[in-house]
């Protein structure tokens, strides 16, 4: 399995943490599967976990776009579509540019970062599931991609 699908798997899980089901073996192999792929989950997200110069870098950029930013009547920076309004767009990217220049390294340590965790996301891993018979999963209470993802703690009988 490749930590892609161990990732789904457990967003799926988590989805259905606090859903009833009638099946008690369902929801056991949930519970079950959920705490045998917590170790790789919390190894993932330490890995993930951005230096402290890049969440330095990204504070401090955040703290200039909300200078630059357009207010609103309670001036609260404008946000559209996820992007701040900017009150000065050309003078707002003259000194992003140096803003991050200044910080090249930081930033370009944080990208081959994010590149060797994709690559590192395609990787297999060895995780032992706790399987339920097919006839243990509910007929109601998941959907079709839910149970598509579910399907490798599944055992067909």
């Amino acid at each position: 399995m490749i930590r892609k699908d161990v990732v789904a798997l457990w967003q799926v899980l988590n989805q259905l943490k606090n859903k009833e089901f009638d099946n008690f073996k369902f929801t056991y192999a949930l519970a079950k599967n959920k705490r045998m792929l917590q170790s790789e989950i919390d190894t993932l997200q330490e890995v993930r976990q951005p230096s402290l110069a890049f969440q330095e870098y990204s504070q401090k950029r955040n703290e200039m776009l909300t200078r630059l930013s357009k207010k609103d009547e309670k001036g609260k920076p404008i946000i559209e579509d996820n992007l701040f309004v900017l009150e000065n767009p050309d003078e707002a990217s003259i000194e992003m540019e140096k803003f991050n220049e200044e910080n090249k390294k930081v930033i370009d340590d944080n990208d081959i970062k994010e590149k060797n965790f994709k690559l590192l996301m395609d990787d297999e891993v060895e995780i032992k599931h706790y399987k339920v018979k097919l006839s243990n999963v509910p007929k109601k209470g998941l959907t079709p991609s839910q149970m598509e993802v579910l399907l490798v703690i599944i055992d067909e009988e």
